[in-house]
């Protein structure tokens, strides 16, 4: 008997264990799931087509489909192709992708390891801060490009086998890496490269003492290649630069980022619109027209709020324009205005080389359009009825590039800016 009362006791710690542990792991799935419903929106990985055919398909198998809408949800892993067109992908830490032309990218996310292989065409890449601990890699057919918070921009071209690497912001590891037997990546050179940098990888030359190394770095001015893809960036790193300091919240700057340069306002749910203070909301008016059959119908608003601007229309037999309410974030004139003139720039001033303004996916009416919906969403709408014609001449100028053309176009945008 006093053999059993200890045996009794240890099975019945052991058992009390068991439960705990049965509990607290329950507990944490539970957490965990939790913790993926949170803001799921914002874990989604979107892909905004930009111009042309832009396709995606699963990795596993399957054919590519045709991204028809801006933005397009894609799974993790999938593979992104560019045709006669580009594209951008937004990342759920906010860090985002443009596509050149004729590229084709698989992307692999996580929260501490993002993997962007890349198997041909031109990429640019603005990381943001990531995690301690946490990394983001691009690859190529034999290069590995590691970052932890950057922009920089990769090229490859499979037919010659070269991968280029141009650093914009900070620092980027590159390296040369090969396959052994197993199929284990092994690093063989490696290069830390700074900003204003590019370095050229060619993959097929082999090392040999009149070769010692597959790697060559120069200036990114000197190579027109690279620095023509960097320069097509750069206006949209001011405007993000910009938003990072107007905006302290991330999930504020990743709303007014896909606002900005995508032109995505599917973040304004009715939730958000909730959250709008009654200092920074104004009623806009919309016409729309009313048919027959709906001339009997009134239009109800909330007279309950004293900050919003209240208007009713008569409606009789005789169709009439309805006027529906649409809020309009407020913003202070300093915040506007750090936003709208980059964005005015990009779409209306021609530089110097003004390969930018040229490689803009808008045209004429599309860019007057992109820049006075954003100017209204802020509550600064303004009207400018000869902005259509200097949009349309721009469209000309690239085309014919008359430098007479130009130097009147340049000397005209100071006419044209609204504010």
């Amino acid at each position: 008997m006093k053999r059993i009362i200890p045996i009794v006791i240890l099975l019945v710690a052991v058992l009390s264990i068991f439960v705990w542990y049965y509990q607290s792991t329950k507990v944490s799935k539970k957490s965990d799931i939790q913790n993926l419903l949170v803001d799921k929106t914002e874990k989604l990985i979107l892909l905004y087509p930009l111009s042309g055919d832009v396709s995606f398909k699963i990795k596993e198998g399957g054919i590519f489909e045709k991204a028809t809408t801006s933005p397009t949800i894609i799974p993790n892993q999938s593979i992104v192709h560019t045709d006669n067109g580009k594209a951008s992908v937004l990342l759920p830490d906010n860090s985002s992708i443009s596509l050149d032309n004729n590229t084709e990218i698989t992307v692999n996310f996580s929260e501490k390891n993002t993997s962007i292989y890349q198997s041909f065409g031109a990429t640019y890449h603005r990381v943001e801060k990531l995690l301690s601990g946490s990394s983001y890699q691009v690859q190529t057919a034999g290069t590995l490009a590691s970052v932890r918070g950057t922009k920089f921009a990769v090229r490859y071209d499979r037919i010659s086998k070269k991968t280029k690497v141009a650093v914009t912001e900070n620092k980027v590891e590159v390296s040369t890496v090969s396959k052994t037997i197993g199929g284990t990546p092994k690093t063989e050179e490696v290069i830390i490269l700074g900003t204003g940098k590019t370095v050229i990888v060619e993959t097929d030359v082999k090392i040999s003492p009149e070769q010692p190394s597959r790697m060559s770095m120069a200036d990114t001015v000197n190579d027109t290649e690279m620095r023509n893809w960097v320069d097509e960036q750069k206006k949209d790193d001011d405007i993000l630069d910009n938003l990072k300091k107007e905006t302290s919240q991330e999930k504020d700057f990743r709303t007014e980022l896909k606002r900005v340069l995508f032109n995505d306002t599917e973040s304004e749910t009715p939730q958000n619109i909730e959250k709008t203070t009654a200092t920074d909301s104004i009623i806009k008016e919309e016409v729309k027209e009313v048919t027959p059959e709906k001339k009997d119908e009134v239009i109800k608003t909330d007279t309950t709020k004293t900050d919003t601007i209240i208007k009713t229309t008569d409606i009789t037999a005789t169709p009439k324009p309805v006027v529906s309410t649409v809020i309009v974030n407020k913003m202070s004139e300093e915040e506007f205005f750090n936003l709208f003139e980059p964005l005015f720039m990009k779409y209306f001033y021609i530089d110097d080389t003004d390969d930018v303004i040229c490689s803009v996916n808008a045209k004429g009416a599309e860019r007057v359009r992109i820049v006075t919906s954003f100017a209204e969403s802020k509550g600064y709408p303004f009207e400018k009825p000869s902005l259509l014609s200097f949009a349309q001449a721009i469209d000309e100028y690239c085309v014919k590039k008359d430098n007479v053309v130009k130097a009147r176009l340049q000397a005209r945008f100071d006419d044209e800016y609204p504010f």
